[in-house]
């Protein structure tokens, strides 16, 4: 009988919480060693290749442990916190609980592991992903809904993010990215939510708060899906600066209630102006709930905008939108300075203009299956003496060329 209620226990244990399976290669480790409670963990944890299990709560003191090569640290109900841990290529399974300064390097992390606590809106999750991106290569951010106080989020470098649950930004700042991705070849898996809840944002149109939801920048080469953003000044931002932000491929979800949804823009940085092309689009649902707006807002689905100098080519280009939806009485696309644009198989619903065009944007390809036509467009600031003056557009069966 005890038997099967131990059996029932373990159950659901695996059922509801996060336990991670001890690793393929602990087979190989030279053995196995359980850490005494009370006893220093310098002195316990000494040799390479070895499976230690941590079944008590630890305190380091503010002292630093130091884990050799090619170890495992198993935790069954166990906890080490107040101090510093050195990680070498160190595996973590079971229910991790670490409260501790972070250095060295692991395969893999659950920000869970690490101090991250759901729906907890004192606990900041920024200052757990930025400590725990510094050590993985590999971060899962879990089920569940995380709050975001204080710190910006910043992942760098050639990371894989799982990212499962909800991150609400509440941030007090009027100056803000909430969740930045830069400088690498990025696979981002974005099945949960990124929303704003800051009492300080502000969506009229002058400039009062700067809120990004998810910023990409200087990423190439890259796959991203990306999940629903919703309450940003701009919700999703592409930026290219220095090396650019190119040949990526964005599986777009929704979008919602933000001034701009998708913003691809660069900046000059010591001189050199970023590129920002050769990126794909797929998908995306852009639109504002009717009580959301304003009359003194600027919303816009898509903002291409580029800096242009006449000795120079367009280096926001070379963007296509493959099937995106665009509800709400506004403009939805607007490229200034922006070349070789291509948005195709396009729904719109409530707006009167189609699209705006101004600056030296050239070459663009409009077509759309359903809602506003985009045979209605703002050409009003757009140069008619550019260097590339092709513009064509096609809306439904109609190809209307103009120069």
């Amino acid at each position: 009988m005890s038997n099967k209620i131990n059996l029932i226990i373990i159950s659901l244990l695996t059922a509801f919480c996060p336990i991670v399976s001890a690793p393929a290669n602990g087979a190989g480790m030279k053995q196995s060693y359980t850490l005494k409670e009370g006893v220093n963990l310098s002195s316990q944890i000494k040799a390479e290749n070895t499976i230690y299990k941590v079944n008590s709560n630890f305190n380091l003191k503010g002292a630093e442990l130091v884990v050799p090569k090619n170890c495992v640290l198993m935790f069954d109900g166990g906890s080490i916190e107040n101090g510093t841990i050195c990680f070498t290529n160190t595996e973590l399974c079971g229910y991790p609980q670490i409260d501790c300064k972070l250095k060295g390097s692991i395969p893999q992390a659950d920000i869970t592991w690490f101090g991250a606590r759901r729906d907890d809106q004192l606990a900041d999750v920024g200052a757990v992903i930025n400590r725990v991106q510094a050590i993985t290569q590999h971060i899962t951010i879990p089920a569940g809904v995380f709050y975001q106080t204080a710190e910006p989020i910043r992942i760098e470098g050639n990371k894989h993010v799982d990212w499962i649950g909800t991150i609400v930004c509440v941030s007090n700042k009027k100056q803000f990215d909430a969740f930045t991705v830069s400088s690498g070849v990025v696979t981002l898996d974005m099945k949960g939510s990124l929303e704003c809840k800051s009492k300080n944002i502000n969506f009229s149109n002058v400039g009062k708060t700067d809120i990004n939801g998810l910023v990409i920048e200087n990423i190439k080469n890259s796959k991203l899906n990306i999940g629903n953003i919703t309450g940003f000044n701009t919700g999703l931002k592409i930026f290219g600066y220095g090396g650019g932000c190119a040949y990526n491929t964005f599986w777009l979800a929704a979008i919602r209630n933000c001034n701009i949804g998708l913003l691809i823009t660069q900046r000059d940085k010591d001189g050199k102006r970023g590129w920002a092309n050769e990126n794909t689009f797929i998908g995306g649902r852009f639109g504002s709930n009717t009580s959301w707006l304003k009359d003194d807002r600027e919303i816009h689905a898509v903002v291409a905008k580029g800096i242009y100098k006449d000795d120079s080519y367009n280096k926001v280009n070379s963007l296509y939108f493959l099937r995106p939806c665009a509800e709400g009485e506004y403009v939805p696309f607007v490229f200034h300075n922006a070349a070789i644009i291509s948005v195709i198989d396009c729904r719109t619903e409530g707006g009167v203009v189609g699209a705006k065009l101004s600056g030296n944007t050239n070459r663009v390809l409009l077509t759309n299956s359903y809602g506003t036509s985009f045979s209605n467009l703002d050409l009003s600031e757009l140069n008619r003496k550019q260097k590339w003056p092709i513009f064509r557009q096609l809306t439904n069966k109609n190809i209307t060329p103009e120069n």
